[in-house]
C-alpha cells in the first residue's frame, strides 16, 4: 500500500467520523424556525398555558403522517405538563397567537412524557411540524392537573424524588420570568431543593410511608396529633 492511499484513507476515514458526529448534534438537539410572526404580539405561551394549535407533521422526506388541518380538528392542550410530545412542550414556548413555526424534532424528543397520551409520530425518526398557535388559555391548572404534573409515572401517590423534579423545573422556568423572586433568591432556592423537599414531606406524608397522596397534598386528611 502506498503512502499517498493510505494518507488520502485516513482523511476519508477522518471525514467520515466527522460527518458521523455532526449528524448525531443536530439529530440530538430540536431546531425552531419562525415561518411568520404578527407584527402586534400582545401575549406569549409560557409553562401550564392551554395552547390550541394546528400542526402537520412529516417526515424529513416531506411525506405526511399526520395533520390536524387535513381532519380540520385543531388540538388543545396543557404546554409544560407532559400532554405533548417533548419536542413541542419546548418548541412552543414564548409563541404568539397567530405565529406559525417549524419545529425540526429528533427521536429522543419524539415522545409524550406521561403515561396515558400517545402520539402517531413515527418512531426512530426525525420528525417535522409546521406549527401554528391559534389561542392561549392563561386559566390555572386545577388541583387535579398539577397532581398529574407532579406524579411522573402516574401511580397517584408522589416520591421525593418526584416533587424534587418538579420544585426545579418551576424554579427554572421562574429564571426565565420577570418574577417577583430575583435570581439570587431562586438560586439559593435551587441549592436548598433538597432541603425544602425534605421541609414538604415532614408537613404533607401524614401516614408516613415516604410518598404524598392527592388528599394528603391538598389537605384532605386530617393529621394526626400524639396522644397526651
Amino acid at each position: 500500500m502506498s503512502s499517498a492511499f493510505y494518507s488520502s484513507s485516513r482523511v476519508f476515514v477522518v471525514l467520515q467520523l466527522t460527518r458521523i458526529i455532526f449528524v448525531d448534534a443536530i439529530v440530538l438537539k430540536l431546531q425552531v424556525e419562525t415561518l411568520h410572526k404578527p407584527v402586534n404580539c400582545t401575549e406569549k405561551s409560557v409553562h401550564r398555558n392551554i395552547l390550541t394549535v394546528h400542526y402537520t407533521g412529516t417526515t424529513l422526506d416531506g411525506k405526511v403522517f399526520d395533520s390536524s388541518r387535513k381532519k380540520n380538528r385543531p388540538v388543545t392542550f396543557r404546554i409544560g405538563v407532559g400532554e405533548a410530545m417533548m419536542g413541542w412542550e419546548e418548541g412552543l414556548i414564548n409563541m404568539c397567537v397567530g405565529e406559525k413555526r417549524m419545529l425540526i424534532v429528533p427521536p429522543n424528543l419524539a415522545f409524550v412524557a406521561k403515561p396515558g397520551y400517545k402520539t402517531v409520530a413515527p418512531s426512530d425518526s426525525v420528525l417535522q411540524y409546521e406549527m401554528e398557535l391559534l389561542k392561549i388559555d392563561k386559566s390555572p391548572p386545577s388541583n387535579a392537573e398539577v397532581f398529574k404534573e407532579i406524579d411522573l409515572n402516574s401511580d397517584r401517590k408522589i416520591s421525593r424524588d418526584e416533587m424534587s423534579i418538579h420544585v426545579k423545573k418551576l424554579l427554572r422556568w421562574y429564571q426565565n420570568q420577570d418574577s417577583v423572586l430575583d435570581y439570587e433568591k431562586i438560586r439559593a432556592k435551587l441549592d436548598k431543593v433538597d432541603e425544602n423537599v425534605e421541609k414538604i414531606f415532614n408537613r404533607k406524608d401524614i401516614d408516613k410511608n415516604g410518598y404524598i397522596s392527592y388528599a394528603e397534598l391538598y389537605g384532605l386528611v386530617p393529621k394526626k396529633y400524639d396522644e397526651f
